[in-house]
């Protein structure tokens, strides 16, 4: 949405987005119109993560254990989820966004 219509997001911002998604957290960005001009500006950039719930790597590993592939599914982006997936013992080839 950022994209289509045509807002600026700087090389530094761009790094930060980039680093909270390698830590397995979702990013989210607000952007506003002054003065109901053309141009769109970004205003704010969000980082949000939910706490990994400790059983989560026992189970994981557990059902490793049986034979049973693991597979996560999410709707965020590849990094992010991939991210999550290394943190309680997900292959990258089994995360998908």
């Amino acid at each position: 949405m950022l994209s289509a219509n045509n807002v600026a997001i700087s090389k530094e911002v761009a790094s930060t987005l980039q680093g909270w998604k390698s830590e397995g957290k979702s990013v989210a960005l607000a952007a506003i119109n002054f003065r109901q001009s053309t141009a769109w500006s970004l205003v704010a950039a969000f980082a949000i993560s939910d706490p990994v719930r400790p059983e989560a790597i026992s189970v994981i590993k557990a059902l490793g254990k049986r034979g049973t592939d693991v597979w996560m599914l999410s709707g965020d982006n590849q990094i992010t989820a991939n991210a999550i997936g290394a943190q309680v013992g997900i292959l990258s080839t089994n995360s998908k966004s």
